[in-house]
């Protein structure tokens, strides 16, 4: 489920500096700082697959599993060879095991008196070394060996491209109106704090030994969220909403949605993916919240000028014929089509130039093929000039459907079929154009009205490799053409 509120237009008035520079530091950090982090993982799993390390550590590791009472998992451990777990991410797993960690450094399980011991000592130290050197296996921040700079170092990490896009998309939908609203200052320190006490929800539900660790912007830029509907209050904003199959915008009173938050991270964290921090994003929208309703107490936030902005500029969205077209498609949906077909005709009458009104008509209308109105609806389609692709094959559509389907017969005067013919040849429906052409030379008393028209359905003919369909209609162009610019063009053609 996804709820994301947007109680403002997208704007730079005033620039969000704070909001754009968190997206480039942590674009930076990703794309920059851990950009080699895959080589370093590759080369600390070389290494201590070469080294001495597994035939030491692993049996130590399954032998302390034992003592904690995981039986389970060390007979895991023992079915498979110590050089083939050493090849796999045992090693990097291995190193989420503090508490066997801490153990080992202090020569628990491997003592001095093993003769490998120094060579051991050697060789852990250079793996440790060389895990160092990834950013996210030294920044991130781990419960079970917890340091205060990694609590404020892992916000700016990020586990993957897909991570951070998702963060940032968040972060700028959220940003851009929570720093409005409260000034860069107070946006940076809730930010800031918010991700703290993200992190700091993490631990506490956390079980000593887990081996893991947290990343990612969410927590802090879930304590935006908090802000965000709490600086709202009481007051209706709009929300976006997504259930996977399904989506819409509702209204609601913001403080309503707080608790939806909530509930959701704790609904995922006791159901959902153990991979995703749920429970640091519950800690990010509380103290999110509670600092929004702190800052409530001691400043005015503008939020009733930035709603009074929002209206207005939906009120200049809204089209003019919006309440008649809602009341006409009422009648539909109660299946009075004689009433909606009515609603639209008038709409029709008063806003010419609404292709979508036309059609929605028509499609009333096609309910009554026998009525008077079929026939007007269909030629208020068929005698619009389209103006792109699609409603070039929209109005083919509605020709070809009003040919089956009107009663008694279709109604077809020279207007229309002109209008239709150079509709056609131009759009590329050289089939029915060629029809039309035909029956309007057939008929015609004046042919030289008729010449731009045959001339453009000669030169599409041409132009798609139908040239021998094009040599009568250019012959009977230059023969009939009173202008001697045209007959030329057609001769031109015929010798071409």
């Amino acid at each position: 489920m996804l709820i994301i509120p947007f109680a403002s237009k997208m704007t730079f008035k005033p620039v969000p500096w704070v909001t754009i520079a968190l997206v480039v530091i942590n674009c930076f950090v990703l794309f920059f700082v851990q950009s080699g982090e895959d080589k370093g993982y590759d080369n600390a799993i070389r290494y201590y697959s070469k080294s001495v390390l597994p035939a030491l550590e692993v049996p130590a590791f399954a032998s302390f599993l034992d003592q904690e009472g995981r039986s389970a998992e060390a007979k895991q451990i023992r079915a498979v060879s110590p050089k083939k777990l050493a090849h796999s991410g045992f090693p990097i797993m291995l190193q989420r095991e503090f508490k066997f960690i801490q153990q080992l450094r202090h020569d628990h399980w491997i003592k001095p008196d093993n003769p490998k011991y120094a060579q051991w000592k050697s060789e852990r130290a250079d793996f440790e070394g060389l895990l160092s050197k990834i950013v996210s296996e030294e920044y991130s921040f781990k419960p079970d060996a917890p340091e205060a700079l990694d609590m404020f170092t892992s916000m700016f990490l990020h586990g993957s491209f897909d991570h951070l896009l998702g963060n940032m998309i968040f972060l700028v939908l959220l940003g851009f109106v929570v720093e409005r609203l409260i000034g860069p200052f107070f946006y940076a320190m809730i930010y800031l704090v918010g991700g703290l006490c993200a992190v700091a929800a993490f631990v506490l539900v956390t079980p000593a030994g887990s081996g893991t660790s947290v990343v990612g912007a969410s927590g802090a830029i879930s304590a935006l969220m908090g802000t965000y509907v709490v600086l709202f209050g009481w007051r209706k904003i709009p929300f976006f909403y997504s259930l996977g199959f399904y989506f819409d915008y509702v209204k609601a009173p913001a403080l309503l949605l707080l608790l939806a938050f909530l509930a959701k991270e704790l609904y995922f964290h006791f159901t959902g993916d153990n991979q995703i921090a749920y429970m640091a994003h519950f800690g990010g929208i509380l103290s999110g919240a509670l600092l929004g309703f702190i800052l409530t107490r001691i400043r005015t936030v503008p939020v009733d000028d930035m709603l009074a902005e929002l209206e207005k500029s939906e009120q200049s969205h809204i089209r003019p014929w919006q309440t008649q077209f809602d009341q006409a498609m009422a009648f539909v949906e109660k299946l009075k089509f004689d009433k909606a077909g009515a609603a639209f005709a008038r709409l029709c009458e008063q806003y010419p130039d609404e292709p979508s009104l036309q059609q929605e008509w028509y499609k009333v209308e096609r309910n009554r093929p026998d009525g008077q109105n079929f026939h007007a609806a269909a030629r208020k389609i068929m005698m619009r000039k389209p103006n792109s692709p699609s409603a070039a094959r929209e109005l083919h559509e509605v020709y070809n459907e009003y040919i089956q389907l009107a009663q008694p017969r279709p109604r077809f005067d020279r207007a229309l079929i002109l209008a239709l013919a150079l509709t056609f040849a131009e759009r590329g429906f050289l089939e029915d154009a060629e029809k039309l052409v035909r029956l309007l030379i057939k008929k015609s008393t004046d042919a030289g009205e008729l010449v731009p028209l045959v001339l453009t359905l000669a030169r599409r003919l041409r132009h798609t490799s139908q040239t021998e369909k094009a040599v009568p209609y250019l012959k009977w162009v230059a023969n009939q053409a009173e202008q001697p610019g045209l007959a030329k063009q057609a001769q031109a053609l015929l010798k071409a």
